[in-house]
């Protein structure tokens, strides 16, 4: 059991580097700016097999992990730091949102605008689940199961920011990605929440754990490289502001750092 979880983990951070780099090669050589698409390359074909072998990966977790496997929640000082460092990044990336709306310095595309200043709100709240992540005493853990609510709030507001964003076309690689780590991190802050509230499930988990940070942490580092080029304009700027980059990043990396670990027994 124990050769099963370090090299699933191990797997699944190379598979999670592996395909940021790829991504963000994509976007840098096969990304056509006038009409927002890929080209289709050997490497944009490579990068999508990839994507679809990841995904049965997670799946795999089923097979590796039995029914009856004694695993349990990460724990330890990795844990609490991960959380510190996500909530600091979504505090940060809050009152920047919220700053650059009220200063109108953030790219504003149509009616979505409209949704910007709840998105700082609930990204500041949301910093709170993850600053009081691993926390032992009820009235705190009682707080970090309702904070997580807010980091929902939050995602579903992005996934409507991104979804009625008219002006990226609605099949756009942009647009299909954000959405899958949107969605992903949903299934993965729902299993979170369960287990703060004392329905704890490592082994699912080992799936939507992966599932989570095969998504979102290619978006962010592939989005946070775009931003800075030459190859998208104000719409598309919109989408993969720095900021939500820095969320998703953050997600990706705490669902890395909840890794279930083999259970340790008491000897008889």
């Amino acid at each position: 059991m124990k050769t099963n979880v370090k090299l699933y983990f191990l797997s699944t951070i190379i598979l999670t580097l592996l395909l940021s780099g790829l991504r963000t090669a994509c976007f840098l050589t096969s990304f056509e700016q006038d009409v927002g698409y890929f080209s289709s390359t050997p490497l944009t074909v490579v990068t999508t097999v990839l994507y679809a072998l990841s995904i049965l990966w997670c799946l795999a977790a089923l097979l590796l992990f039995p029914k009856n496997a004694t695993l349990a929640s990460t724990d330890g000082i990795g844990r609490a730091v991960i959380g510190k460092l996500t909530g600091s990044l979504f505090l940060f990336s809050g009152l920047c949102i919220l700053i650059g709306r009220l200063a109108k310095s953030f790219p504003v595309v149509g009616g979505t605008s409209a949704l910007l200043p709840i998105l700082g709100i609930f990204a500041v709240l949301s910093s709170f689940f993850f600053f009081t992540d691993g926390v032992r005493t009820e009235k705190l853990g009682t707080a970090h199961a309702t904070f997580g609510f807010a980091v929902l709030v939050f995602l579903f507001a992005f996934l409507f920011f991104t979804y009625f964003n008219m002006y990226v076309a609605i099949n756009s690689p942009i647009k299909n990605s954000l959405q899958l780590s949107i969605l992903s991190t949903l299934f993965f802050l729902l299993s979170e929440i369960r287990e703060s509230i004392g329905g704890s499930r490592p082994r699912l988990s080992a799936v939507l754990g992966p599932l989570c940070a095969f998504f979102c942490v290619p978006t962010a580092v592939s989005h946070l490289i775009l931003e800075r080029s030459s190859l998208c304009n104000t719409p598309t700027k919109a989408l993969i502001s720095p900021f939500f980059s820095l969320t998703l990043l953050a997600i990706g990396i705490f669902a890395l750092s909840r890794f279930p670990t083999e259970k340790k027994t008491d000897m008889q």
